[in-house]
């Protein structure tokens, strides 16, 4: 659909962006205390990249032009460790990570820089008993900062965060519950953007045939009824927020049959 506070112009004259990329890989593993280890370090460097050239005039028209810059610039590096707690049955991973962006916008025929880091981790918790009892914890959280050299009102900070919980009990021999929770969060201050999503599944399974092989399952899923959902991410010229309608409560009976080759 046509918007005329927003028009697009050609460039027959854009070239080609040219990106030289360079990647460190480490792994490490001990099978005798089972503790693993690995990261990486990347660096990307790319030279005629192509950006949104905006300008704005008195009336509000926001004119687009897709043009060729000097250089763009990203290094990231992202840790993973994990080892177990043999006495609690537990294991526990960790996984921090660091990204920074460099890069330049142009607004109004003027070229700023625009720096991007995001920062954060995912946390991660499995108890394990025999192969009755199951239950796995989980956090991601990441932190972005958005620096605008022409418009630093525009400058931006926001945390998006998930934190998990899911749970198997296996009772009887032929009988399981289940439950999956979720809770994701997206905030920034600077917008007034706070959105709070908790999403709950529950099952109730019977197991059949020879082997468990066939499963009956009674399933309930997002059982508060949420019917949303948001993303938050940041662009070399603004910062987009979305709210989302998605499939609310609903419950299902399904059977499920395991193939086993072994």
């Amino acid at each position: 659909r046509f918007d005329p506070l927003k028009l697009y112009v050609g460039n027959p004259g854009l070239r080609p962006e040219y990106s030289h990329r360079g990647r460190l890989n480490f792994t490490t593993f001990s099978a005798p205390t089972g503790i693993f280890l690995s990261g990486s370090l990347s660096m990307n460097y790319t030279t005629n990249p192509i950006a949104m050239a905006v300008s704005i005039d008195e009336r509000q028209v926001r004119t687009t032009r897709y043009v060729n810059l000097d250089r763009r610039e990203n290094v990231a590096a992202f840790l993973n460790a994990g080892f177990p707690l043999k006495k609690w049955n537990s294991r526990i991973n960790l996984g921090p990570f660091l990204r920074q962006d460099r890069s330049q916008n142009i607004l109004n025929g003027i070229t700023g820089a625009v720096n991007q880091r995001s920062f954060g981790s995912n946390i991660g918790y499995t108890y394990s008993y025999k192969e009755n009892v199951e239950l796995v914890l989980g956090a991601y959280i990441s932190a972005t900062s958005s620096d605008y050299e022409l418009n630093q009102n525009q400058n931006q900070f926001f945390v998006n965060s998930v934190y998990t919980a899911d749970t198997r009990v296996q009772f009887l021999k032929a009988y399981a519950i289940t439950a999956a929770f979720n809770y994701s969060r997206f905030r920034n201050r600077q917008t007034s953007f706070d959105q709070a999503i908790p999403i709950l599944n529950l099952a109730l399974s019977r197991y059949v045939l020879k082997d468990n092989k066939g499963e009956v399952r009674l399933s309930g899923h997002n059982l508060f009824d949420q019917s949303v959902g948001a993303t938050q991410v940041a662009t070399i010229n603004y910062v987009e927020q979305s709210v989302q309608n998605t499939l609310g409560r609903y419950y299902m009976l399904s059977f499920l049959y395991n193939f086993k080759l072994y």
